[in-house]
């Protein structure tokens, strides 16, 4: 599920966690947006996605643009 989150985001665009969770859903992947949530934050833990703002209810989450520097290095 994680690198269909990543695909979700890929165009570049930030999406806030019910609609990644909509976009999962139209996959065939059934998640409940508590468990969503925290995909979303483990990919910003590994420097995947950033968070880029909170919405009404949730926050807003893409991918990131430049890599973190510890994946840049050999």
């Amino acid at each position: 599920q994680l690198s269909m989150i990543v695909e979700i985001l890929a165009d570049g665009s930030a999406r806030d966690v019910v609609g990644v969770s909509n976009e999962l859903e139209k996959k065939g992947s059934i998640v409940d947006i508590d468990q969503v949530r925290g995909l979303c934050e483990r990919l910003v833990q590994q420097g995947r996605l950033e968070r880029v703002g909170e919405g009404e209810f949730f926050a807003q989450y893409r991918l990131r643009t430049v890599a973190p520097a510890q994946s840049a290095s050999p």
